[in-house]
């Protein structure tokens, strides 16, 4: 391949563009060649790749974005959405990062909240919204012609270009991310470049991320899991980033062998829909090193045959929007049995009481996390600001343990224990339990009201395949009883097809009590 070569050389660099693209610049200087970005029927250099970020920098400026401007993307996962997200870092924007998939009532909650007066627009949001007058939105596909220009480029200029009356923002603010909103309006979470390039650098460290890599990118753009932990952290370290516009297990092992995959991160739902998918022992993944599951528990059971399938260790990491990369297993090592993350590098983990005191090692009570990678605020919500910060640590929700290496072990989310009769009851241990029987494809559990109790056990399940509906039921019941304390044991075992997650992974619990109560779909079976 011949590359031009740009004006700007790394040293330059380094004195006018933010840190976190440096490692860009250096890549495209030292290994120009090297693949940096690939899709189905396209690939870029790193020297191409540079071009265009530095072509899309100036378009952006021309287009009236400066820095500080705080921009909605609402990405499609694609090469020119890889180059959107460098180029407003490249040019000191704030990224605000929204669902594509998201309703207009989404959107307007991401305008308002952030003040963002810009919208870069993929295409599977373009058809979703209406752009007020006061905004303007950037397409890569000309409204007319339907064509693919290439490059971001203004379709619906601003009637008024300025950013007056915006949100004010702090100063150290470069990015902005929203969390899942499963069970309220979606918080405003903010970051600084510090932060994001402290991910980058743990990620080095643990995931071992290189220029030997080539890291399959399979996780949506609006979550930090897969615009940051994943696609730009396999960007910044070097590697070939392969995507995938949709995952779909087929096509995920289908790119694993033509590319050459050498790791990935996943969350569980994809790892049992990649065990679930007949014919997968077809497609060669020899080149697997490692792999990583996050977002969501995985049972140990899918872990082992997730393992046995892909040759390779799956390992866990722990985190969240507000603190991403706290606990990440660590590449070459052996997963921990149980164990959802090991506290990373410059990271710091406790087991706090209702009193925030820290309990000794190995005692139950809610992780507290604190770090580098700890988000600046909850944009416009100072008292859940407070509430969940304190002292530099940030009270996670979460009720866990640890060990004296600094594993962490969840028994779930405090929002989401089933009180039954006065018991605290964890839904991930029950969960765990049923997940190690063969018949159990997937299964969640939930806590629907009781008149009697409070609350009771519900389980959903999806039966495995050539299990059988008939018998299952006590089946499962003798299986629970054998492990569990009789509080814990579900009173009902309620089949389903798939069981329902969000974008992250996470199990969406609200929907499931509503099709326990069957304003969704009707069980299929029941005790």
């Amino acid at each position: 391949m011949q590359h031009s070569q740009s004006n700007v050389n790394c040293s330059d660099a380094d004195h006018s563009l933010p840190h976190i693209i440096v490692p860009i610049w250096e890549h495209a200087n030292n290994r120009p060649d090297q693949w940096a970005v690939k899709e189905d029927s396209r690939a870029v250099s790193y020297a191409q790749l540079k071009e265009m970020i530095e072509h899309q920098m100036v378009v952006f400026r021309e287009g009236g974005i400066s820095i500080s401007d705080p921009v909605l993307l609402l990405l499609d996962v694609c090469i020119e959405s890889v180059v959107a997200y460098w180029a407003l870092h490249g040019i000191g924007a704030i990224l605000v990062i929204g669902d594509p998939t998201g309703t207009q009532s989404n959107i307007e909650h991401y305008l308002d909240v952030s003040g963002a007066k810009n919208i870069v627009c993929g295409a599977r949001a373009d058809t979703n919204i209406e752009t007020a007058e006061d905004k303007t939105r950037w397409a890569i596909v000309d409204e007319v012609t339907g064509q693919d220009i290439g490059v971001w480029q203004t379709m619906h200029p601003a009637s008024c270009a300025n950013n007056d009356g915006c949100t004010v923002l702090p100063a150290d603010c470069a990015l902005i991310l929203f969390s899942s909103g499963t069970t309220s309006t979606p918080k405003a979470i903010v970051h600084s470049r510090d932060a994001m390039q402290a991910l980058h650098k743990t990620l080095l460290q643990t995931w071992r991320l290189s220029s030997d890599d080539v890291v399959l990118g399979a996780l949506p753009f609006h979550t930090i899991y897969g615009l940051i932990f994943s696609a730009a952290s396999a960007l910044y370290a070097g590697s070939t980033l392969v995507l995938l516009d949709r995952f779909h297990p087929e096509r995920a092992l289908e790119a694993i062998e033509r590319h050459k995959v050498t790791t990935a991160a996943f969350v569980p739902a994809m790892i049992i829909m990649i065990l679930n998918l007949e014919g997968k022992e077809r497609f060669d993944r020899s080149t697997v090193r490692m792999l990583y599951s996050a977002s969501a528990p995985i049972s140990e059971t899918d872990i082992k045959r997730f393992v046995a399938f892909s040759g390779a260790p799956v390992i866990c990491n722990y985190g969240m929007t507000e603190i991403p990369g706290a606990a990440v297993e660590v590449a070459g090592n052996d997963h921990v049995h149980g164990s959802v993350g090991l506290v990373s590098p410059d990271f710091g983990v406790t087991i706090r009481n209702e009193k925030d005191q820290i309990l000794p090692i190995g005692e139950t009570g809610e992780v507290a996390l604190r770090g580098p990678t700890l988000m600046l605020k909850y944009l416009g919500d100072p008292d859940k600001t407070a509430d969940r910060v304190r002292d530099g640590w940030i009270y996670t929700q979460d009720k866990g343990r640890i060990d004296g290496e600094g594993n962490i072990f969840l028994l779930g989310r405090k929002s989401e224990m089933i009180i039954r009769g006065g018991l605290n009851i964890s839904p991930l241990e029950i969960e765990s339990v049923l997940s190690i029987h063969p018949w159990v494809s997937d299964v969640a559990v939930v806590g629907p009201d009781d008149e009697v109790f409070g609350q009771t056990v519900s389980a959903f399940v999806v039966p495995s395949l050539g299990s059988k509906e008939q018998g299952l039921v006590e089946t499962l019941m003798v299986h629970c009883k054998n492990t569990l304390a009789p509080p814990k044991v579900p009173s009902e075992f309620l089949f389903t097809d798939e069981i329902p997650r969000n974008a992250g992974g996470k199990i969406d619990r609200k929907a499931l009590l509503e099709m326990r109560n069957g304003r969704m779909a009707t069980p299929k079976g029941k005790s």
